[in-house]
């Protein structure tokens, strides 16, 4: 059973007791033990776990921690190296890959997704022993909120940048966080968002000492440059890590040191870039992830002449190789990329074709653009330039010279000098290496005309316009609709040289593999000797409360006390958004099944039921409900669904009036009063759906064209209403 229990009115009223600064000897250790207000501390001290597991863990790393700061997810190396001493509000689970719990325990978000609430833990220390709560959470947002702030975030010019407007205290362990737009790609950007205790940095706003809740400590008396030494945090919320001591090994790229560490295993743990000595040692295990390690891509400047032709960029994909690019490059691990949206990523189509190697199409669509081949060969010739990180750049380079040199285009190769030709749009053809995101708003940067790394100036009204609806709304069905519906004009479109998703393959001694890994976003986990909480809140309701329609207390989810406020409240386990009428608070239990015996133990159906109670009988309230395609019935028709109540005066269901629907964002609205046991079904009778169908059946012997352009017209109607609806 999954109980999850929220309460916004709790959230305001009471606060944590205050935490002071420990010592080891102050406390005697508990695993389980409870603090007034009954939630779940998991401590553990040095006194009784000395000498714990191995003793060292040697990671090998071809790339140096930069010195990033922790707010600012520079690359995938400095995420790695800080996930040893930091931790962020929420983290990516190493089983489902989702958004879960990690120093905030839960959340409420808004249905336009501008506003987000955090219920923090309480029992979260940071390595001096100054406690965590939410004006240390406020503090670190406000580094990039706020330009007056002096430990301001500089490096603001990323894809996960976030548009904050203001971040409020609403107690000792609850944070609000309001954006002027909705941004619902919020959760994602978080998990690698890494919180730093304020004692880290000097008046003048720079980090001097790296202070963080993770469960690691840098030793700064016995590190270097190449030679990170962690010890273990003994206070850490989630108990001990596996090892007392961490090494953080610093080697050059192909350094024989680097090769002979990996031979004599003088080293455990191997996070990238793996050698091929690796590949025949029995020794090791090597993990490949779905996750990409890089985007690798290339921008095309639509101000060109001769790239502002759809046909030369075209043919431009069509000339390279990707799979023979990803076999020989990158040893058969990642695939050729066909979506700006990386495969790990929710949204992801894996159906779209994209661009397979085919040398005759891609000259055909040359001359077809009107550009022939000279008398040496070549039709045209591009300036080209690039960075990757990839430890085989120059070879990528040459990939794509030798692919362009097949169809007759001339590649011009600048060296790379920095970042300033990109920025600068001088550049007709520019590589990037990208560490993807995890939320596939991802193509905000690539594709939206304000994008931070659209310098080649790609614009595309329509694009913008589903970006913002994408970002809008933090329901999955709408946004899947949204991005699903960009994909088929980048097809078209060709905005972009759609290189490789480069895999993520790590190594670890097989005797070590059981106690650490690494989640999607390269952080390192570990094995802790306690496990991760369950995001459970045993708060009391504050009112009686009916047990109407409640015959079994085994959900699938159940709020018990929630107070709606004034904006819609979306809860993402139930896939259901809440809004009061008259803007009055809404106090409401809501318990969903996928069994109606848990309410009606007479009755015997499968579906999604919901029952919904709130503690005043006559309050009005507005619910929409949507609804995932394999949870219906595929025989239905979507538009014969719709929602059902239970009438408990004739022992039936009956069909509720919907206030909105929408079968393309996949939801049913009603208004409704009262306690309700309602589900989803079929409302619509044979009758009704033979005249329902009957225009189509028309429509259908007007011929296929006459479809097609019913079928077009229609979707730009619908787009044009998105835009005048969201006001764009």
């Amino acid at each position: 059973m999954i109980l999850l229990i929220l309460s916004y009115g709790f959230f305001i009223s009471n606060t944590s007791p205050s935490h002071s600064v420990l010592e080891p000897s102050d406390i005697v250790p508990n695993a389980n033990s409870h603090q007034d207000n009954s939630l779940d501390t998991f401590r553990v001290f040095s006194s009784d776990f000395e000498g714990i597991g191995p003793r060292v863990l040697r990671i090998g790393s071809l790339y140096a921690p930069l010195p990033s700061d922790p707010m600012y997810p520079f690359s995938g190396a400095t995420i790695r190296y800080n996930s040893l001493i930091y931790d962020s509000l929420v983290e990516f689970d190493l089983e489902t890959g989702k958004v879960s719990p990690a120093l905030a325990r839960q959340w409420i978000i808004s249905a336009d997704s501008k506003h987000w609430i955090f219920l923090l833990r309480n029992d979260v220390f940071f390595h001096d022993g100054t406690p965590f709560n939410s004006s240390v959470v406020k503090y670190n947002l406000d580094r990039i909120l706020d330009p007056d702030h002096p430990a301001y975030v500089e490096e603001r010019a990323n894809l996960d940048e976030f548009p904050l407007e203001s971040v409020n205290l609403l107690g000792e362990d609850i944070v609000e966080v309001n954006f002027y737009r909705p941004y619902a790609p919020f959760l994602n950007g978080l998990t690698t968002r890494l919180i730093v205790s304020p004692s880290s940095f000097n008046v003048s706003g720079q980090l001097v000492t790296p202070i963080g809740t993770g469960p690691y400590m840098l030793d700064l008396e016995t590190s270097n440059e190449t030679f990170h030494n962690l010890t273990r945090f003994y206070h850490h919320f989630r108990g001990l890590a596996p090892f007392e001591e961490v090494h953080y090994l610093v080697y050059q790229l192909t350094s024989p040191e680097f090769i002979s560490a990996v031979i004599s295993h003088e080293i455990d743990f191997i996070p990238t870039s793996l050698p091929k000595e690796v590949e025949s040692d029995d020794d090791w295990e090597i993990i490949q992830t779905r996750e990409s390690s890089l985007q690798a891509l290339g921008f095309f400047n639509h101000n060109s002449p001769i790239l502002s032709n759809r046909l030369v960029r075209q043919a431009l994909n069509y000339a390279i190789n990707k799979q023979d690019m990803n076999d020989t490059l990158f040893g058969g691990v990642g695939s050729p990329m066909h979506s700006l949206i990386p495969p790990s990523v929710e949204f992801h189509d894996n159906s779209l074709p994209g661009f397979p190697f085919n040398v005759s199409y891609a000259n055909s669509l040359l001359d077809s653009a009107g550009y022939l081949k000279g008398a040496d060969g070549y039709r045209f010739s591009l300036d080209l330039s690039g960075f990757t990180f990839l430890t085989n750049h120059t070879n990528l380079i040459n990939f794509v010279v030798d692919s362009f040199d097949l169809i007759g285009v001339k590649a011009n190769v600048f060296e790379f000098e920095g970042y300033d030709r990109f920025f600068s749009g001088d550049y007709d053809v520019y590589i990037l290496g990208i560490r993807p995101s995890f939320d596939a708003s991802i193509v905000r940067g690539y594709l939206h005309s304000d994008g931070g790394l659209n310098t080649g100036n790609y614009s595309n009204s329509i694009i913008d316009d589903l970006i913002v609806l994408g970002e809008s709304t933090p329901i999955k069905q709408e946004r899947e609709f949204y991005y699903s519906t960009i994909d088929p004009i980048v097809q078209f479109e060709v905005p972009l040289l759609l290189l490789s998703n480069v895999g993520k393959r790590f190594a670890i001694a097989k005797n070590l593999s059981s106690l650490v890994t690494m989640n999607k976003n390269t952080k390192i986990v570990f094995n802790f000797t306690l496990p991760s909480p369950t995001p459970v809140f045993k708060i009391h309701s504050t009112s009686e409360i009916d047990n109407t329609y409640s015959n079994d207390d085994s959900f699938l989810f159940e709020y018990q006390d929630i107070s709606i406020p004034d904006y819609s409240v979306y809860f993402p386990e139930v896939d259901l958004v809440f809004d009061a009428v008259r803007n009055s608070p809404l106090n409401v239990r809501i318990q969903m099944s996928n069994d109606v015996q848990f309410f009606l133990p007479s009755q015997h159906d499968k579906g999604k039921f919901f029952s919904i109670v709130p503690s005043d009988s006559s309050q009005e309230y507005f619910v929409r409900c949507y609804y995932n395609l394999n949870e219906i019935n595929s025989s239905i028709p979507l538009e014969a669904l719709g929602l059902l109540q239970w009438d408990e005066s004739d022992h039936s269901w009956h069909e509720l009036v919907s206030t909105a629907s929408n079968s393309s964002l996949r939801f049913v609205e009603v208004k409704l009063s009262g306690s309700v046991l309602i589900k989803f079904g079929e409302i619509l009778s044979i009758e009704k759906l033979t005249f329902y169908f009957l225009p189509l059946a028309i429509f259908f012997t007007l011929g296929i064209g006459g479809v097609i352009i019913v079928i077009i017209r229609g979707n730009t109607r619908f787009l044009r209403n998105l835009k005048e609806k969201y006001q764009l």
